[in-house]
């Protein structure tokens, strides 16, 4: 399996009480996989609807035939600015262009410092 990990800071995307409850492990990350799928929506991915996993928050996204599931979470322990992650997968690569459009999207937000991107196959 192979995917493509973003990690960077942020000072937004916050998630109140009640949303981090109804994750298991009450991890944030909603509010940033709602602005995430928003955006790729927008630029004409299919997008599902978000859901809880015990690591984050996670939606699927196809498009051209292909199928991801990403997965949003961020460690709001960490005030002002979080740690937050985007990974997408399987078999994603940095050159797909659901990475590169999640790459632009990052990299254009003023609430996304370091960006940093990694891959692992």
């Amino acid at each position: 399996m192979s995917y493509v990990h973003f990690a960077f800071h942020t000072p937004a995307f916050k998630d109140d009480a009640a949303t981090k409850s109804q994750n298991i492990n009450e991890i944030a990350g909603c509010a940033l996989a709602k602005w995430l799928s928003a955006r790729l929506a927008a630029r004409g991915f299919v997008v599902s609807e978000i859901w809880p996993e015990d690591h984050g928050w996670d939606f699927g996204v196809s498009h051209d035939g292909r199928k991801f599931q990403c997965a949003c979470s961020i460690n709001d322990d960490e005030e002002p600015v979080a740690d937050a992650h985007v990974v997408i997968g399987p078999k994603a690569a940095a050159d797909d262009p659901l990475a590169e459009a999640i790459r632009a999207e990052l990299g254009a937000s003023n609430d996304v410092l370091n960006l940093e991107i990694d891959t692992a196959r």
